[in-house]
């Protein structure tokens, strides 16, 4: 695809499926998760909550430790600058989702990382380490991204899952990107059946989509694999964000700031 007609996709629908071209740095991150996850034990489902969140943060080091992710994103210089300017920063800590068959636990709902402290002006990256099973992926609105949010407030999340995924602020659920307080807004209420779109990516494909598009994981159904997905977000660094500090690392830096940096010494 043209960048062209990707800019454009991007712009009308909040979302756009890229190629990333990368088997060698995709085959390395698909080796760390085998080395440092038995996925067996997520496809029968016998971990409980806590032990799953502590596995998972455990795998999540290891890919963080490797930069990995990092290098993914720096094949992609020209694509990130022309969206978000010559000063980038990165999420230095990702997300690796694996989400177990029909697991409500495992997915956020309908939401946008809006309603959690990341900023309209942020760009979520989203990629499956291996193959997805059948129904699974991420669902979107579209065009929801220029959808203002209207009434957010606190989502009522059903007693089963409620009982067994607790997640307080903080916690290892937390650090791995599961929602201590979920929240909703009219728009999610109100979305009418088959007004949403499943994409799901090859292996060597990613979901790139604004903070602002309204998104919701999807599992897949009659399947006994998990979906294991990494996400990741970057913005122009000097763009407003409410995330924790530290959240945000530098990526790339324009010859501006580079010198500028040099001359403050910082």
């Amino acid at each position: 695809m043209a960048q062209s007609d990707l800019m454009a996709g991007l712009l009308k629908h909040g979302f756009v499926i890229i190629d990333l071209n990368q088997p060698a740095i995709i085959s390395e991150i698909q080796h760390l998760v085998k080395k440092n996850l038995d996925l067996q034990k997520f496809s029968d489902r016998t971990l409980d909550f806590d032990t799953y969140a502590m596995t998972v943060k455990s795998a999540v080091d290891e890919i963080a430790k490797s930069e990995l992710v990092k290098k993914l994103l720096e094949t992609k210089k020209e694509l990130i600058t022309s969206l978000c300017g010559p000063d980038v920063d990165y999420q230095g800590y990702p997300h690796l989702r694996i989400s177990r068959p029909d697991a409500k636990t495992d997915t956020s709902g309908w939401h946008r990382d809006t309603f959690y402290g990341n900023s309209p002006y942020e760009v979520n990256w989203w990629f499956p380490v291996f193959d997805l099973p059948q129904g699974s992926g991420l669902r979107f609105l579209p065009g929801s991204h220029r959808m203002p949010a209207k009434n957010v407030r606190p989502a009522v999340v059903p007693e089963d899952v409620a009982q067994q995924r607790k997640v307080e602020r903080g916690s290892v659920a937390n650090q791995i990107g599961f929602l201590y307080a979920p929240q909703t807004e009219d728009l999610i209420v109100e979305m009418k059946p088959d007004e949403d779109t499943l994409l799901a990516p090859k292996v060597g494909q990613a979901i790139v989509f604004f903070a602002s598009t309204l998104h919701a994981g999807a599992t897949g159904t009659n399947t006994n694999s998990p979906r294991v997905s990494i996400d990741i977000r970057v913005r122009n660094c000097y763009a407003p964000t409410n995330t924790k500090p530290g959240f945000y690392v530098p990526l790339f830096r324009g010859l501006v700031s580079e010198c500028a940096n040099q001359f403050l010494g910082i």
